[in-house]
C-alpha cells in the first residue's frame, strides 16, 4: 500500500470515529439531554458534587466540549455561578480521560453484540428514547471499528520511509509537534478521538514513547480551543468559564514539558503497555489540574 492511501485510509478511519462519537453524543442528548441537565444543577450546590456531576455526564456524552457548552451556556443564564461550573469543568475534563481508559480496552468481541442488539432495539422500539438507546448501542459499535481500522493500519506505518522522516523532525522540533497536533484537535474538535488515535500508533511502534507523551500534552492543549471558541457568543459568563478552564490546563501542560524525561519510567511502575501509558498520561493530567485546582475556583472567577 502507497503512503498516500495509508494517509487516507487513516483520515477515513478517524472521520468514521470522529462521526460515530458526534451521532452517539447527540443521541444520548436526545434521549437523556434533559435529565442530564437537572443532574448538573442539582449538584451545583458545592465544588466536589459539581465535578462528579461534570464527571457522570461527561461519561455518557463523551464528550469535554459538549459538556463545556451546556455547562457555559448555564453560567451565561445566571443558572449557576462561575466557581460551580469551573469545578464542573474540571470534572468533565477527567470524565473524558475515563472514556478514554474504556476505549483503550480491546473491545473487538463486543461489536457483533452491539450492532445486533442495536439494531433490534431501533428496529422494535416505538418510543424516542428506546430508539436513540439502540441508535448509542449502534454508533458504539462503529467507534469500535474505526478504532480497529486504525490499529490494522500501524503495521504498513511503520514500513513507511516518509513517515519516519517526519517523525525524526517532529521529535527534534517539540513546539512543532505540539502545534501540530493541537492544531488537528481543535480541527477534529475531539481530544478523545486523538488520543486514542496516538495511543494506536505507539502501541504498534509507529510513534515512538517520547514523542508519544510530547503529543499528549500538544493535544490537551488544543482541546481547550473548541468550548473557547463556541462560547465567545455568549455573555461574559460563558467565556470566563471556559477561559479560566483553559488556563488552569495550559499552566500544568506547560509545567510538565520540561519533565517528560522522567514522566516516562514513573508511567511504567503503573503499567507497561505503550497505549495504556498513552492513556494513564492524558488522565493523569487532568486528575493533576483537579487536584491542584479544586480548591481555587473562587479566585479564578
Amino acid at each position: 500500500m502507497s503512503a498516500s492511501m495509508i494517509f487516507l485510509n487513516i483520515i477515513g478511519s478517524v472521520a468514521l470515529l470522529l462521526w460515530g462519537m458526534g451521532i452517539v453524543k447527540r443521541a444520548v442528548n436526545k434521549a437523556y439531554g434533559a435529565s442530564l441537565r437537572r443532574l448538573l444543577l442539582k449538584c451545583s450546590r458545592s465544588n466536589f458534587k459539581s465535578a462528579f456531576a461534570g464527571v457522570g455526564v461527561t461519561l455518557l456524552l463523551q464528550s469535554s466540549t459538549a459538556v463545556a457548552l451546556i455547562i457555559a451556556s448555564f453560567t451565561a443564564k445566571g443558572l449557576v455561578t462561575t466557581p460551580v461550573a469551573l469545578a464542573m469543568m474540571l470534572g468533565a475534563d477527567i470524565g473524558t480521560t475515563i472514556v478514554a481508559q474504556i476505549l483503550s480496552f480491546d473491545f473487538s468481541w463486543l461489536v457483533p453484540v452491539l450492532l445486533i442488539l442495536g439494531l433490534v432495539i431501533s428496529r422494535t422500539a416505538r418510543s424516542v428514547r428506546p430508539k436513540n438507546t439502540g441508535s448509542i448501542l449502534l454508533w458504539l459499535a462503529v467507534i469500535l471499528l474505526s478504532l480497529n481500522m486504525l490499529l490494522g493500519l500501524s503495521e504498513p506505518l511503520r514500513q513507511s520511509e516518509e513517515l519516519q522522516r517526519l517523525l525524526t523532525v517532529l521529535s527534534d522540533e517539540p513546539f512543532l509537534a505540539i502545534l501540530i497536533i493541537g492544531f488537528l484537535t481543535w480541527l477534529s474538535h475531539s481530544s478523545l478521538a486523538m488520543i486514542l488515535m496516538v495511543a494506536s500508533f505507539v502501541s504498534s511502534g509507529v510513534i515512538m514513547m517520547d514523542l508519544a507523551l510530547l503529543l499528549v500534552l500538544g493535544i490537551n492543549i488544543g482541546g481547550m480551543f473548541p468550548a473557547l471558541i463556541a462560547s465567545l457568543p455568549e455573555g461574559p459568563g460563558a467565556k470566563q468559564v471556559t477561559l479560566g478552564n483553559a488556563i488552569y490546563k495550559w499552566a500544568v501542560v506547560l509545567a510538565l514539558m520540561p519533565f517528560l524525561g522522567l514522566i516516562d519510567p514513573l508511567l511504567d511502575k503503573i503499567a507497561t503497555d505503550p497505549a495504556q501509558k498513552i492513556v494513564n498520561f492524558h488522565t493523569a493530567i487532568s486528575v493533576l489540574v483537579f487536584v491542584i485546582f479544586i480548591g481555587t475556583t473562587k479566585i479564578m472567577a
